[in-house]
């Protein structure tokens, strides 16, 4: 079910962003995406409001939450020169690995088993949870990790810095980097690809989850040949295009790439993404206080 309309402006937005021309093209919506994108959204905040969700659901439906997280909903078909390139892409050394051929051999299966019916069953049957309202919080939890994946390709494209190169559109903006766990550095990685980490300071210096999760893997012999960047790379490429100080004092806004305090960073980061959390908790008990305090004192 899909539905064919032009939007030109998109056309001329990607040429932008891509350096380079293209045509005006039908952009295809798939409406069951739609649909389906619209479904979520409601179960989900009706998770949300529900006074009736029970402590431990709460905790469980974010502690098995954002790992699972990816940007595979699509609402619109891919452009023919998208499906044509990625034809071209060598995908061998991928292929090589047994994981990730079991993996996608039985991706419908382990998406059902661990995406559905583990975080919705072990509330049920673990504390006696409404199915209704188990079902509700898990994709609850699902909308809001798809939204801050999303973050990545809107927020990051438009607000922050360029401290490595300026002629592009992806930036470097924290608040992104706090809600994806370390993805928000989007400038340095569209400049250098090729780092495994996706920021310039990695987890050492920063709040970047995402690389502390690669390194402890390394550490179990579970990844190799882990690609950084040089220093003096890096700070050739500033040079060359990074963001100019537009009239402020020499060097100060390349001093906001560098980072202050870890501990503090990685305590507004675990704040920061996990504020559904927060706020599901803190509705839960204001509306405790709320019924408590209308109970009448027996004396």
């Amino acid at each position: 079910m899909v539905a064919k309309m032009a939007f030109p402006m998109f056309d001329k937005m990607f040429a932008n962003d891509n350096h380079c021309s293209c045509e005006t093209s039908k952009v295809i919506i798939v409406w069951r995406n739609v649909f389906t994108m619209i479904i979520l959204h409601i179960f989900s905040v009706y998770g949300l409001i529900s006074t009736q969700t029970m402590f431990q659901t709460i905790l469980w439906t974010w502690f098995i939450g954002f790992f699972f997280s990816h940007m595979g909903w699509l609402m619109v078909r891919k452009h023919p020169d998208v499906i044509q390139k990625g034809k071209t892409v060598d995908l061998s050394d991928v292929w090589a690995d047994p994981i990730v051929r079991f993996q996608r051999r039985f991706y419908i299966p382990l998406v059902l088993l661990l995406w559905g019916i583990v975080p919705v069953m072990v509330p049920i049957y673990g504390w006696q949870e409404d199915p209704f309202i188990a079902l509700s919080m898990n994709l609850f939890r699902y909308v809001i990790s798809l939204h801050h994946t999303w973050l990545v390709n809107s927020v990051a494209h438009i607000y922050g810095y360029r401290f490595y190169d300026r002629n592009i559109g992806p930036r470097e903006n924290k608040l992104v980097a706090y809600l994806t766990y370390g993805e928000g550095y989007h400038n340095y990685h569209h400049v250098f690809p090729w780092d495994y980490s996706a920021s310039e300071y990695g987890w050492q210096h920063c709040f970047n989850m995402t690389t502390a999760f690669i390194d402890c893997c390394a550490w179990f012999g579970l990844v190799h040949d882990r690609r950084t960047v040089a220093k003096s790379v890096i700070e050739d490429r500033i040079t060359r295009t990074g963001e100019e100080d537009s009239g402020k004092p020499f060097g100060f806004e390349q001093q906001r790439r560098k980072p202050r305090s870890l501990i503090m960073d990685t305590a507004i980061g675990l704040v920061l993404a996990s504020w559904a959390l927060i706020f599901q908790y803190s509705i839960r008990f204001l509306m405790i206080f709320c019924q408590s305090s209308d109970k009448p004192i027996i004396k």
